[in-house]
């Protein structure tokens, strides 16, 4: 039950992140659309864009860690 609860975080938190990179990288006049492929691409590209690969794999990194930290916000709110 406890994976269940932290799996749950885990895509909360990653659509909250797609909404977040999307909603940053949309122009004003164009409407927001949660395309996770998207706002994935265009979160990889301005990482590799500034750093090569080396930003590539800091934002893998970044990434990772995010949706570790969203997994131990369901295990935590799992044992309150």
């Amino acid at each position: 039950m406890k994976f269940l609860f932290a799996t749950a975080a885990v895509l909360l938190g990653f659509f909250i992140g797609v909404a977040g990179l999307s909603f940053a990288a949309k122009p004003s006049d164009a409407p927001i659309s949660l395309d996770p492929v998207e706002a994935l691409s265009t979160y990889f590209f301005s990482f590799s864009w500034v750093g090569g690969i080396l930003g590539t794999l800091i934002g893998a990194v970044l990434l990772l860690a995010y949706l570790v930290l969203w997994f131990y916000v369901g295990v935590k709110i799992y044992r309150s």
